[in-house]
This record gives C-alpha cells, structure tokens and sequence, in this order.
C-alpha cells in the first residue's frame, strides 16, 4: 500500500521481495510515478530552529495553484497567535511566497501550530493542514530521558545525567527526587557548569519485563526552570539497542539543547527535523 498522505509530486520506490526461489531469492522492484494534488505547497511542513526566550525568527512559504482555472485558494491562516503570516509576493489565486514568522516567547518548551490552506475545488471547500513546529529553550542543556537497560553479562548500568548552561554559569543541584523510589541517586557535583548526578538501578532483580516511564524531578538554581524533569525507563536488554523512547505525553520529547554538548555522560542529540504532516483528504 502507497500512503501518499502528506506528499506531492515525484515519487520513487524500491520494493525487495524476498521468496525460496534459489535463483533469484531476492528481486527488486522500483517503482515511480507523480503525486498530482490540487495546490502545490513548500515546503510541507515548518520547522524552525531551536531558539532562545523571547527570540523571534522567520521561515518561507510558498503556494502555487497548478489549475487556476478549477483550483480557487480563497484563504490561508495559522491556528496559533505566536504566529503570523505575511505574503510578500505573488497572489493568492496562483502563485505566491509567504512569511511564516514565530513571534517569540518566554515560556520553555515545544510549540506547533497549523497553517491551513482553505481552497476550492468544483465550488466544494476543502482544505490543506501544514504543520508548523518550534523549541524555545533556557539556559539549561539536559537530556529529556534516560534508558536503564539490563545486560545479560554486566547488569544495569550506571548513567551519569550532566546539567549546564548555556551562559557558562554554574549550575546548582539542590535535590534529585525519584517518585517511584527506583533509583539509587549520588549527586557527585552539585555546583558547576556541568552539575553532575550519577543514577543506579537498585533492584536488580525487579520485574521490568513491561517497560514503564517513571520521572525525575531535579531542582536546580535556574530561574526559568527551577524543577527539571527528566523521564526515565528501566527494561530488560534483549540485544544492544536502545527502545524507541516517547515522553510521558506520547509524543517524541524534543531534545533541549544547543550550542557544545557535554564531552562525557549521556550526550545529546540534535534537535529532530519537523515530523512529515498530512494532507487532509477529500
């Protein structure tokens, strides 16, 4: 099944199917062809980069309209007032380039909105969602999550969590809490730029065979983020990869870092490139 939800224009696949022929057990197959949709958009989704408090910044849109004479694009707005949209060139009913712009704001954390393309096709409104994301981090740099996982030969390992700033600041860790009473904590440097706490699994013989988030509540110096939350998952390790992990929200947890990642501990990741959206369907 070709799901083409989300995607327009030129589209190549290769498919491998795998059978007991002993001549030929693995036959490739490509194939091509073009996505037509009613109105062209570029990109499919917004994604700005990761920015400071208070920071604004600007992305570019661009609507064309292929069939002029069947298509009518009659209006396009953002769900979310931190947003505004200006069009700087073109018009609406063919062709035309569009500001995005993200106003800025002082509270931390991940943001998304939806650009919605309203247009008509035969007089029957229809409409196209192109989502729209952004990060807006503190001073602090931390991992979002930490992973326990079992090795047959070793056991649990020991991870060691960094917190720094991105001002060059030091950082002050007053008290790691574990809710579920889990781990076994050892702040071993409670003030400087990284602040540094070691964590432990302590039974371990517990049953974790259902992998279960728990949660660290860090309290730090920060004034913008005085309690950190750091999500945690203890499974038993059948090979040497890491589960595909998920915030307590269920969505994939947007890494809050920037600039020089520690050099030891659990480093960070890159900030994600914006998840493909969908094209509403008529």
């Amino acid at each position: 099944m070709l799901k083409t939800a989300g995607k327009q224009g030129e589209i190549k696949k290769r498919i491998t199917v795998t059978s007991n022929d002993p001549n030929n057990k693995n036959l490739v197959l490509e194939i091509q062809g073009v996505i037509v949709v009613d109105v062209l958009i570029e990109p499919r989704n917004v994604g700005f980069k990761q920015l400071s408090k208070g920071a604004e910044a600007t992305e570019q849109l661009s609507v064309k309209v292929p069939e002029p004479d069947k298509i009518k694009v009659t209006e396009i707005v953002v769900d979310d007032p931190r947003f505004e949209l200006k069009m700087t060139s073109g018009e609406l009913a063919a062709e035309s380039k569009w500001d995005v712009r993200f106003k800025g704001s002082d509270e931390i954390g991940s943001f998304q909105a939806k650009l919605i393309v309203k247009y008509t096709s035969a007089g029957e409104p229809k409409t196209i969602e192109v989502p729209v994301r952004v990060g807006v981090v503190g001073d602090l740099q931390y991992v979002k999550s930490v992973h326990f996982g079992k090795s047959p030969t070793t056991g649990f390992s020991e991870r060691e969590v960094r917190l720094s700033s991105r001002s060059g600041k030091n950082v002050k860790i007053t008290k790691v809490e574990d809710p579920d009473g889990l781990l076994k904590i050892d702040v071993v440097t409670p003030d400087g730029n990284p602040a540094v706490f070691k964590a432990s699994v302590i039974a371990q013989d517990g049953d974790y065979s259902k992998p279960t988030q728990h949660v660290l509540k860090v309290r730090t110096n920060d004034k913008d983020e005085p309690i950190v939350e750091i999500s945690y998952m203890i499974t038993i390790r059948k090979s040497g990869r890491t589960p595909f992990q998920k915030d307590l929200s269920g969505r994939t947890p947007m890494p809050r870092f920037g600039g020089v990642a520690p050099k030891k501990g659990i480093e960070p990741k890159a900030l994600p490139a914006a998840e493909s959206g969908g094209e509403k369907q008529p």
